[in-house]
Order: C-alpha cells, then sequence, then structure tokens
C-alpha cells in the first residue's frame, strides 16, 4: 500500500486521517529504563509490539479522529523542541497497518489487509523451512495444562530449593576440575554412541532435555503472573524437541523477572548437568557412565553456547536484550546495518532512529555484524555435519541442496533489499552515482579477493594402527583348534607353540600308516628266520624291504602333517591376532564362527588350509593403514605428509609419510572401525565387512614417536595438500558432489 492510501490528499495536511485503533488490542506500560514503553498485544495473532514513548504518543493520537497537523502540534507541545515530520508520521501509520494494529476507513482496505496477512503468513512460513537451526510446528495452548500443575512444582522456586540446587552446581564444578583429566580422556569414548544403533539414543536425551528446558520457561512464566498460550513441536538443528512461547513475559513491568523467565532454560540445564556429572563420577564404565557424560557436556557447554550464546536469537539474545534494556534488539542492529549500507553503498542518508547516540549507533552496528557472521557460521557448521552424515550413503547431494536453497534464499534477500532500496533512492532523485559505482566496484573486489585467498587443502580419512613389518602365520595343514596358548599383544620367541589343531582325517591316515608299517617289519622278521628254511623266499625279500621303506616315508610325510598342525611362532616378536572370514566346517563335527582365528572363545572351530591365524611383528615400528573415498584418493601420491589423532591420546600428534596408495578398492575393512562408526559397511555372506562406497588403503609409515601407539587401535588421519584458492575449493566440491565432469 503506499501512504496515498493512507490520507486523500498528503498535502492537505488538515484534512482527518481514515484511521482507527483496533479495539481489542491489550496494552501496557513496561517501566523499565530511563526512558518509558508499553507493549501492545494482538490477541488473534498472539503477537506483542513494544512501543517507545514518542511511537506511543502518536498511537495513542490516532485513537480519535486527527489529522497530521494536529499531531505535529501535540507532538511539539510534548517534546519540544523535537518535531515529527509528514513522511515519519505516515511511514509510522504505514508500519502500524502492517502489523495490523489499525483499521484503514478506505474501500478495499480489508481486501488488501488480508492480502498482506496472507503475505506475511507466507514469509513466515518460508523463513521456517529456511531456517535450519529452529523449524517450528504450532501445537497447543498449554496455559490451563501450566495452570493446574504449578501448585505440583512450585517448591521448585523456594529458597531453600535454589540454594540446594546451587549447591549441586557447586558439588558438580568440583568433580570437573578434580577429574578434568579423566573427563577429557572419556569424552574421546563419547563417538561409541555415534552409531546408528545409539544415535536414536542420543536424540532422545537432547529431546528430554529440551522439552525440560522449555517447560522451565513456561512454569517461570506462570510463577511471576504471565501466560503461556502456544506451546509445540520445534526442530532444533533437525532434533524434535517441544518449543513454549513466553512472549506474554514482556508485560510483566520487572525485567529481572523477564530476564528470570529467559534464563531459566538455560538454569535447569545446568541443574541436569550437575545430577548428571555426579552420577558419572560415581557410575562405573559402561552405557549409564557415557550417557550421563554426554548429557553433561550437552546440558552445559553446549546449552551456553547456543541457547546461552547472545548472537542467536535465543535465550541469551533475550536476557541482553531486557538487561540493557534495548528492545527489538536484533531488529534495532538489522536496521542500523541497513543504514550503513545505504550510506556507504549509495550514499543516502541513515534513516536510524535521530534518539541513537553515536556510541549506541556504533555497538548496534558491531552487534548485528557479529551476530550476522555468527549465525552463518552456525548454518554452515549444521550443514556440514548433515553432509558429513549423509556423505557415506552417497546423499551429501541433499545436504548440499539444503544448503544452497537455505543460503541462495537469504542472499536473493538481501539482494532484493538493496535493490529495492536502489530503485527508491533513483525514483525520489537521491542516489549519489559515483558513491553507488563505487560502493558496487568495492563489494565486486571484495568477493573476488576472498575468493582467490588460499585456504589449507586437506583429506581426512579413518585409520588403523598396525605393525610396519609382520610375519605372517598361515595354517598349511587343515584342522580344528584343539589348544591356544597365546594371547593377542603377548611376546614370544622363535619356536614357541601358539596353538595346536586336530585333523581327524590325517591321524586317522596316520594310524593306518604306522599299521601298515608295522606288518611289514612283522613281516620281513618272519621272511628272514624262514629264508634257511625255504631258499625261494629269499627272492621276495628286496620288494618287502622296498615296501617297507616306501610305508616308512609315508608314515614320515603324515608325521611332518601332524607336527604343522602344531603353529609355533616364526621368529620373536609380539604376536598379533588377524580378522578372516568364518571358518568352513568340513563336516557337522565342527562348527563356524564369525571371529578372528586366535579368539581363544572359538575353540574347535576348523581352519582350512592357507588360513591367516595372526602375525608376529619383530619391530616396534608402526605404521597406519587410511581408507580413503573414492572422491579423494585422486589427490594422494606417496610423500605427502600425514597428521594422526587417537581418541586415547587427543592432545598429541603423530605424524607419518605416505608410502603407498592403492590402486584398488578395498573389499573388507577392519572390525573395528565399523564399530565405531569411522567406516560404513554391511556384513557379506562370507563375513567380510564391506564398505558401503568405495574406499582405498592407502599405506603411512608413521616417526618413531608412534612406536608407543597400540596395534589394532583406530584413529582419524589428515593429510595436508597444497593450499589452493576458496574458489578451486567451491568448484572442486561441486564436482565432486554432483558428478560434473571436468
Amino acid at each position: 500500500m503506499s501512504t496515498a492510501a493512507v490520507a486523500s490528499d498528503q498535502t492537505a495536511l488538515t484534512q482527518h486521517l481514515a484511521v482507527s485503533v483496533r479495539k481489542d488490542l491489550e496494552i501496557g506500560p513496561l517501566q523499565s529504563g530511563p526512558s518509558a514503553s508499553w507493549t501492545v498485544r494482538d490477541p488473534l495473532s498472539q503477537q506483542f509490539f513494544l512501543l517507545r514513548e514518542h511511537d506511543f504518543f502518536v498511537f495513542q493520537c490516532l485513537k480519535s479522529r486527527t489529522t497530521i497537523k494536529e499531531i505535529q502540534r501535540q507532538f511539539l507541545m510534548r517534546f519540544a523542541p523535537a518535531q515529527l515530520s509528514e513522511t515519519q508520521i505516515l511511514s509510522f501509520i504505514q508500519r502500524l497497518w502492517n502489523q495490523g494494529l489499525i483499521h484503514i476507513d478506505r474501500p478495499g482496505m480489508s481486501e488488501a489487509m488480508v492480502r498482506v496477512n496472507r503475505e506475511s503468513e507466507k514469509r513466515t512460513r518460508w523463513n521456517q523451512f529456511t531456517n535450519v537451526l529452529a523449524i517450528r510446528f504450532r501445537g497447543f495452548d498449554p496455559d490451563q495444562l501450566l495452570t493446574n500443575t504449578l501448585p505440583y512444582v512450585r517448591w521448585i522456586f523456594h529458597p531453600a530449593s535454589v540454594a540446594c540446587a546451587l549447591i549441586l552446581v557447586l558439588i558438580a564444578l568440583s568433580i570437573v576440575f578434580a577429574e578434568a583429566d579423566r573427563i577429557s580422556m572419556e569424552l574421546a569414548g563419547l563417538r561409541v554412541l555415534f552409531t546408528p544403533q545409539h544415535l536414536l539414543w542420543l536424540m532422545a536425551s537432547i529431546g528430554v532435555i529440551k522439552v525440560i528446558h522449555e517447560l522451565g520457561h513456561g512454569f517461570t512464566c506462570k510463577y511471576f503472573g504471565g501466560e503461556c498460550h502456544e506451546m509445540g513441536l520445534m526442530l532444533l538443528a533437525l532434533t524434535p524437541c517441544l518449543y513454549c512461547n513466553v512472549s506474554d513475559s514482556w508485560r510483566l513491568p520487572n525485567r529481572w523477572q523477564r530476564i528470570l523467565i529467559s534464563a531459566s532454560g538455560i538454569l535447569v540445564e545446568v541443574v541436569i548437568a550437575a545430577v548428571c556429572t555426579i552420577l558419572w563420577a560415581l557410575s562405573t564404565p559402561g552405557s549409564l557412565h557415557l550417557i550421563c557424560l554426554y548429557v553433561m557436556v550437552v546440558a552445559s557447554i553446549n546449552t551456553l553456547l547456543l541457547n546461552g550464546n547472545p548472537l542467536l536469537r535465543y535465550d541469551g539474545y533475550y536476557i541482553l536484550s531486557d538487561y540493557t534494556n534495548v528492545p527489538n534488539l536484533r531488529s534495532r542492529a538489522q536496521a542500523q546495518l541497513s543504514a550503513l549500507s545505504r550510506k556507504l553503498l549509495f550514499g543516502a542518508g541513515s534513516p536510524a532512529s535521530r534518539t541513537n547516540t553515536l556510541s549506541a549507533k556504533i555497538a548496534l552496528t558491531l552487534y548485528g555484524l557479529a551476530s550476522s557472521i555468527y549465525l552463518t557460521l552456525v548454518i554452515f557448521t549444521i550443514l556440514w555435519m548433515i553432509y558429513s552424515l549423509l556423505k557415506p550413503y552417497g546423499l551429501e547431494a541433499l545436504a548440499v541442496l539444503l544448503g544452497v536453497g537455505m543460503l541462495g534464499t537469504r542472499l536473493m534477500q538481501l539482494s532484493m533489499r538493496q535493490f529495492q532500496t536502489a530503485r527508491i533512492l533513483i525514483e525520489h532523485k537521491e542516489l549519489h552515482w559515483p558513491r553507488a559505482l563505487l560502493g558496487f566496484g568495492a563489494v565486486v573486489a571484495s568477493l573476488w579477493v576472498v575468493l582467490m585467498i588460499p585456504f589449507p587443502n586437506a583429506v581426512s580419512a579413518p585409520c588403523q594402527i598396525r605393525a610396519s613389518q609382520q610375519t605372517p602365520i598361515v595354517v598349511s595343514v587343515p584342522g580344528t583348534i584343539e589348544s591356544e596358548d597365546i594371547l593377542p599383544g603377548q611376546q614370544v620367541v622363535e619356536g614357541k607353540v601358539l596353538a595346536k589343531l586336530r585333523n581327524p582325517d590325517l591321524s586317522f591316515r596316520r594310524l593306518q600308516r604306522l599299521s601298515s608299517v608295522d606288518q611289514q617289519r612283522k613281516k620281513l622278521e618272519i621272511m628272514d628266520r624262514q629264508v634257511s628254511i625255504d631258499p625261494s623266499i629269499a627272492a621276495e625279500l628286496p620288494t618287502a624291504r622296498t615296501m617297507l621303506r616306501e610305508f616308512e616315508n609315508q608314515l614320515e610325510e603324515l608325521d611332518e602333517e601332524v607336527e604343522r598342525l602344531t603353529l609355533r611362532a616364526p621368529i620373536d616378536g609380539t604376536f598379533l591376532p588377524t580378522e578372516s572370514p568364518p571358518f568352513q566346517s568340513p563336516d557337522d563335527s565342527t562348527f563356524v564362527v564369525d571371529a578372528p582365528p586366535s579368539d581363544q572363545r572359538i575353540r574347535g572351530a576348523w581352519l582350512e588350509h592357507g588360513t591367516l591365524f595372526g602375525y608376529v611383528a619383530p619391530s616396534v615400528h608402526r605404521e597406519a593403514v587410511l581408507y580413503v573415498s573414492e572422491n579423494e584418493i585422486v589427490e594422494l601420491s606417496a610423500g605427502q605428509s600425514v597428521s594422526i589423532v587417537v581418541p586415547e591420546r587427543p592432545s598429541e600428534r603423530f605424524s607419518g609419510t605416505i608410502v603407498e596408495v592403492g590402486a584398488e578398492p578395498v573389499q573388507s575393512v577392519p572390525i573395528e572401525l565399523t564399530a565405531t562408526g569411522q567406516v560404513l559397511a554391511q556384513m557379506d555372506q562370507s563375513g567380510a565387512f564391506r564398505p558401503v562406497s568405495p574406499s582405498y588403503a592407502v599405506i603411512v609409515e608413521l616417526d618413531s614417536s608412534a612406536s608407543e601407539l597400540m596395534l589394532h587401535q583406530t584413529g582419524n588421519a589428515r593429510i595436508r595438500l597444497t593450499s589452493e584458492p576458496l574458489f578451486a575449493h567451491i568448484s572442486k566440491w561441486l564436482r565432486r558432489t554432483f558428478l560434473i565432469a571436468g
């Protein structure tokens, strides 16, 4: 609606304005700070609006039939020497109309109001689905429920309960300081929870915490006399939880009560974190122990960085807004940024409020800039998490589309606002063309400089530690494991018995051949005694002796095979187990298991000829096997530097050099990497864990400092590549994601 639709003739300042204030609005004073302000509540939309003293004075004037001239006269009498221009009055009326607080008595205005409301609802729904941090789905009115249940939780607000909560927090803090090293070590073990089988529990724990968080807001609001008319479902960083609308707290004149309502959710989570810290300290290692540690981190550090951060429009923002007595802090900061951009890009005067001092303008500008940058970083971080979660399944393009939609919408809105500003300035002949051209050139040049800035380039991949030199122990004669005398990681000397196998068929054939040898020997003894009686037997003796030698040779061969059923250490060193597919059973007398052959629990399992039983590593030198995706393997070559971090020693970095890059995808990956979720794999019919997406093995020779690392230990490797401009990073990433040739 143009300003001409508000007054029939803007030049006729004495003509009555066709404006009337809605009679159902709820208006109340908000006495906080040196300047008075009032809240206006729309009972239909459940929205609140805040009016400063000057705005409220004009708003009150509109309740009766008046003219622009009369408003200017009364304003001058009240706030002299301050004056209001005609444009300021009409712009304020325009804003009130857009917010639905006034009626305009003109034909077609009702239809226009409906159109404005529909467009506002569309923008609200669109903003919901383009905001990855918090997507709200309106639910029900919980006011009566909170009113009925408040007596049961009123004890929480008693000073004694507050004191107990403070004691719990102090105890938890003392535990954190006393067990800092232990907490640091166990935090690395939390990655066990980030697997598909535990992910549901993690999301559920976050959801429960956030539900209690929102109930804390609702009950605190009711305790101080406010109302809560909206509670629904919210996807907070794609995690479902409840939200509670306590905007009614704006009606409370005491700003410390409003601050407590805003901070109550954070305080509740801090108490939950304290309780979980105490439970963590008292519990033994296990699932409950890890969950308590996880909740302790999420409900303390996470909620302080997210909900308590004033740069995001959550609890910390409203606490800062009430504490500094600057309502609509973000809107005013964004308006100040817009005014600054108008000045720098177009040379136009600032439309910001003249009541702002220079220090206030600087503070608002810095806050608006910091909040915009931080919000962008948070959105990028969440999108990157979604991208990393979907990448192993080949669905990373969905995260890219989501990010392009969100960021593209924001850039388009920003561009449209600047375009509309330029158009309006051109229409009013207020555009400073030299400044506009210079500003546009500066923006393009700045963007180009940013795209050309060299950024570090690296490839990350999961890895497993193993010995750099290891002699394999291979089963040469098939059999079932009868006994084992070795444990993984045990030191052995050459010739030490590692395991004994039993082959019933081989034992039966040896007994047969042993019986044949005994019978042939007895036959020769008889023939030797009968030669003197029957000389013709002498001709048969050479054949009998030859047959005995053949039987004895066969028995020696069978004895050698029986001896090979005993697996011995080929050299001095450390015994290392290995992963293998399920063992094949030749008959029903043995069984098949899916575990390393060197595991004592598989006694009785059948090992075929050629089965790898394990290794003996003669050296303390270590190497790492990296499993790199097919998109990144092309960037790796021998000689590149690698840095490795293992969860058990998170503060240390182990260096190495690539010595071999696999040319073909691996057929299986170690179970240790699949169990921790570092590599997504599926077990095939043979029992091998095959990666979901093609992966290549890269061998890295580690420095001597890595000799203390445990064998089969897992970690994360980072291969440093040559730095590239940001533009090259983006184009390469797009080619990989969307399979663009080039």
